[in-house]
């Protein structure tokens, strides 16, 4: 899931100063923006159901879209199958080794007695060479049997990875809201195949907007982070809103591009970001505001 933030540039900056008796204010017309997440599935698959409409609220856990994850569940059967296998191949090698141990152990006593005798001159050199040759064939056999079941249980930490990894995408065949948000647009349909980078649906963030003004440097003095703000809007041109200096730019810019005159654009400001309490929905992504500092 990849997180978006709309950035749509303020228009122009205005100072105005009130009249005689009045505080000057700093005022710009500025864009709605808001947090949007992009929500993307993990894997490669089928879009099975999405539950949600756009426009609708959804909590953070809300189920948002269900993939196909038949595949990944036919493939871990099939490891399972295979886990068993190794698990009793495995019991049947510490069987053998368990077995052979023992009988090595008393072909170990015979070993040792046949070479004390054959120094002894005691027993022929066939004897001895007979008894070293059982005692030198066991050792390999153990050490064989020993090799394999490692390798065995080596296969089966491969294993377990890769239960690991189809039991994670099963698990997120179901893609959870990250945020409280709003359904902004719903880009896939049912039985599309997405793939990790594609888009299914974007959430916006709407309960705090924010708006951004542009300013020039001769003000920036009149500006504190957490300073107050008034927001005006032309749907609501008899109300007033609250909002307030959340971020202010270390770095001049020059005047966004979509300023009209080339000569606007060419003066340096630094950008001011705003916050807007919108628990109530009022504000949109895209919609003009006009925002007042006073000075």
């Amino acid at each position: 899931m990849k997180r978006k933030t709309i950035l749509l540039l303020a228009i122009f900056v205005l100072v105005s100063c009130g009249e005689k008796g009045k505080e000057n204010v700093i005022s710009s017309t500025a864009t709605i923006e808001a947090v949007q997440v992009r929500i993307s599935p993990i894997y490669q698959a089928r879009i099975k159901n999405i539950p949600v409409k756009e426009g609708e609220r959804v909590k953070k856990g809300d189920v948002l879209a269900i993939l196909d994850s038949r595949e990944f569940e036919l493939k871990k059967k099939e490891v399972e199958t295979t886990r068993k296998e190794l698990f009793y191949s495995i019991a049947s090698l510490s069987r053998q080794i368990e077995e052979l141990g023992v009988r090595l152990k008393q072909v170990e006593k015979t070993y040792e007695r046949a070479k004390n005798l054959y120094k002894e001159k005691a027993i022929p050199l066939q004897k001895f060479e007979e008894t070293e040759t059982e005692y030198l064939s066991l050792q390999k056999r153990l050490q064989a049997l020993k090799e394999n079941r490692s390798a065995l249980k080596a296969k089966i930490e491969s294993v377990n990875q890769r239960l690991e990894l189809f039991d994670y995408y099963i698990d997120n065949s179901e893609i959870k809201a990250p945020i409280d948000g709003i359904v902004q647009e719903i880009v896939a349909r049912e039985g599309e195949v997405v793939l990790p980078t594609s888009t299914i649906l974007t959430l916006a963030k709407m309960d705090e907007v924010w708006a951004r003004m542009y300013v020039e440097e001769r003000y920036l003095g009149f500006i504190k982070i957490g300073q107050k703000a008034k927001i005006k809007v032309d749907s609501f041109p008899n109300r007033e809103f609250s909002g307030k200096v959340i971020w202010v730019a270390e770095e001049a810019e020059f005047i966004p591009k979509n300023v009209q005159t080339q000569s606007e654009r060419a003066t340096l400001v630094y950008a001011v970001k705003v916050s807007i309490d919108n628990k109530k929905g009022i504000f949109k992504i895209g919609m003009p505001v006009e925002i007042f500092l006073e000075k």
